[in-house]
């Protein structure tokens, strides 16, 4: 059930507590992309633009914190001695989690590089498709006719994609033997290309992490995931740029929920980059093992780590597998 309240730019909330907590994250997330958006468009550097946006968030948490601070003392007399110690210990432990939270904001970094990334990308996505010239064929008075998506309109490019089946992560690790399916399937140079790449790694636990360019220059990175976009068949991408295969990851590593995509889908997902725009893809598996959708990794909104701390205190292994930009 939901209610909807009238006035310019409000949205349709959920009317149960708990679905209304959930739009109101939505409605942030939405908000803070539109924000570094503008503040980009501004020239507002990244890290500066991330400070902004962290200083609003930690300074909401720190509002929420100064009314949950005003209500110890505050329990029902009639529930006695015991019951208002209990009340009074919860609300000193939500106060502590609130300052952690508003810590956590405000330290946040990497957000703008995100939303900048992710608008870069659609930029790119869209000029390739718009720029897509679709198969056709001949009818009887000569004249071309679009083929429906998918269709073959020759017996030419019949055989091409009887012999180009699409390479799924089930179909990869099929190929290559290799059940588990995590490995790396490339080996980049030690350096990247110009001082603007990023070098992507894969973990031992099937992971993809990217590095986070910091100064002074440390070994930060940040974990990647999909996009919070729409599949798209990475064929029609390709028309317009080459993809290689660097790896096979986990699938639902590539998951904020760390969730499969869908019952029955592969376990694994074959990591690519695009040759042309600088971009790290994974494949979004399915149930049907014919499906050829993808989805591009973004970074993950979390705090950086250490890569050498992982691989010291964590006992990760990384393996680079390309670069990126």
């Amino acid at each position: 059930m939901t209610e909807h309240k009238e006035g310019a730019g409000l949205h349709e909330l959920s009317s149960a507590p708990r679905q209304r907590m959930s739009d109101y994250q939505t409605l942030a997330v939405n908000a803070r992309m539109r924000i570094l958006a503008v503040l980009s468009a501004a020239g507002v550097e990244p890290d500066a633009a991330d400070e902004l946006v962290g200083a609003v968030e930690a300074g909401a948490v720190a509002g929420a914190h100064c009314w949950v601070e005003e209500l110890p003392g505050s329990a029902p007399r009639a529930e006695g001695a015991v019951y208002g110690k209990g009340w009074d210990g919860g609300i000193s432990a939500a106060t502590n989690s609130l300052i952690k939270t508003a810590d956590y904001l405000y330290r946040q970094h990497g957000r703008a590089r995100v939303a900048s990334s992710l608008l870069a990308f659609g930029g790119i996505l869209y000029r390739r498709l718009e720029t897509a010239e679709p198969a056709h064929e001949t009818d009887a008075a000569g004249t071309a006719v679009p083929s429906p998506a998918g269709v073959p309109a020759t017996e030419q490019e019949q055989d091409e994609v009887s012999v180009e089946k699409p390479l799924t992560a089930a179909t990869n690790a099929a190929d290559a033997g290799v059940p588990d399916g995590v490995r790396a399937l490339a080996t980049p140079p030690a350096v990247g290309p110009t001082d603007e790449h990023d070098a992507i790694w894969l973990d031992d636990e099937g992971r993809v992490w990217s590095d986070y360019a910091t100064v002074p220059v440390g070994d930060d990175v940040l974990p990647m995931v999909w996009a919070k976009d729409e599949p798209v068949s990475r064929r029609k991408v390709e028309e317009h740029g080459s993809f290689a295969a660097i790896a096979f990851c986990s699938t639902e590593l590539l998951s904020t929920f760390g969730q499969p995509p869908a019952d029955g889908a592969a376990p694994y997902a074959t990591v690519w980059l695009d040759e042309e725009g600088g971009f790290v893809w994974a494949d979004y598996p399915t149930a049907d093992p014919n499906e050829d959708l993808v989805i591009p990794l973004v970074w993950d909104q979390e705090q950086t780590e250490s890569r050498g701390d992982l691989e010291r205190d964590g006992g990760f292994v990384f393996t680079r597998i390309g670069w990126s930009r």
